[in-house]
């Protein structure tokens, strides 16, 4: 088991120059918390009574002129499903850069799809809740923690990250600024299982976790927890630790994910921001990070391998969504103006997510 590492923000802001990351985020999730408390509890309910049902997200074809940036071609292969946070909303774009399908939900951080797409999972990190909704109906299926009230008892979170649905109907949560995972059970709200203590914000997995930013499932059911100060943990399916890969060289990683069997995909949050592919033993095997030129990224939130090997790319800090091919290391498609937040087609504001939407 890797040694306790002890969070020193002020050691890590001399060598960096820069204001600690823990220091940032709180100050804008206070600013933000501000905001979304004074929303009511209705506000959690993402699908409102006019809104199209969520079957046309995985049906819908889009129709009319697309709204790619200049030169990307139909490089997707298939919708994809955004969390546009900034525009409170879900949006679905196509290949070609049609609005498919979009509603209103208040600030998402991360929607991912459940096993089989039978439901799914958002995040609503300034409001301290994360829920589910069915994709047959839209129906809220369940709901953890309560809207602007911040804590760390039962049901109650404090700026979730990350929320998945795994496949015996639970949900692994990452509570971030409580240190903690949560396995949840609905319609319990009481956690099954914690991992991390609410205070003790140290890198001693699974007992103690420092910032977990998320936990993704992996295909074999086992689990991959990304720690915002520089760490990656390999967790068996009984939560285990297997092994725990150090990111001295990323000052903020985000969201790393298993895209192929022994293999990861994280993001460096920062700006300059980078993408990294890497083996579980921690071998680097591809980065993307330009220093300058179109091809910068400003603080990307997730990457997540595509089928024919591209690499799906959230630069939620540009306002926009990228495919990069690897091989080349050229942007092949793009929605979003670049530095341009908006809400009209072809139009992103702070995207946090985009994953494959797809019927199969």
């Amino acid at each position: 088991m890797a040694q306790p590492l002890q969070l020193d923000a002020e050691a890590r802001d001399r060598q960096s120059g820069h204001e600690p990351t823990a220091r940032r985020r709180v100050i804008r999730d206070r600013l933000i918390a501000l905001v979304l408390a004074a929303a009511t509890l209705v506000a959690i309910v993402v699908v409102t009574p006019s809104t199209p049902p969520i079957p046309t997200l995985l049906s819908a074809t889009g129709s009319g002129p697309g709204h790619l940036a200049a030169g990307s071609p139909a490089a997707l292969p298939a919708r994809i499903l955004i969390a546009d946070r900034g525009n409170n909303r879900l949006v679905v774009i196509t290949p070609r850069g049609q609005v498919a399908w979009s509603t209103k939900t208040l600030a998402p951080t991360d929607v991912y799809f459940g096993p089989y797409k039978s439901s799914i999972a958002v995040t609503q990190r300034g409001a301290f809740v994360v829920l589910t909704l069915s994709v047959a109906s839209g129906a809220l299926q369940y709901v953890y923690g309560q809207p602007g009230q911040p804590g760390a008892g039962n049901n109650r979170l404090r700026n979730p990250q990350s929320a998945h649905l795994i496949a015996n109907g639970r949900l692994v949560v990452a509570d971030e600024a409580n240190c903690r995972v949560l396995l949840l059970a609905p319609p319990s709200t009481r956690p099954a299982k914690v991992l991390g203590q609410a205070g003790d914000c140290v890198h001693d997995p699974p007992s103690r976790l420092s910032y977990p930013d998320a936990i993704f499932p992996t295909r074999g059911g086992k689990f991959v927890v990304t720690e915002s100060t520089g760490w990656i943990d390999l967790l068996t399916k009984g939560f285990s630790l297997f092994r725990a890969l150090p990111l001295q060289r990323f000052s903020d990683p985000f969201d790393a994910n298993e895209y192929a069997a022994g293999k990861l995909i994280v993001t460096s949050h920062s700006y300059v921001g980078a993408v990294e592919e890497l083996s579980t033993t921690g071998t680097v095997l591809w980065r993307y990070g330009p220093a300058s030129g179109p091809g910068r990224l400003r603080d990307p939130s997730l990457a997540q391998g595509l089928p024919n090997g591209d690499v799906l790319v959230c630069d939620s800090g540009n306002d926009r969504i990228l495919v990069i091919d690897p091989q080349t290391k050229a942007i092949v498609w793009q929605y979003g103006h670049t530095g341009v937040a908006g809400s009209r087609p072809g139009y992103l504001d702070s995207p946090d997510s985009a994953v494959l939407a797809q019927s199969s």
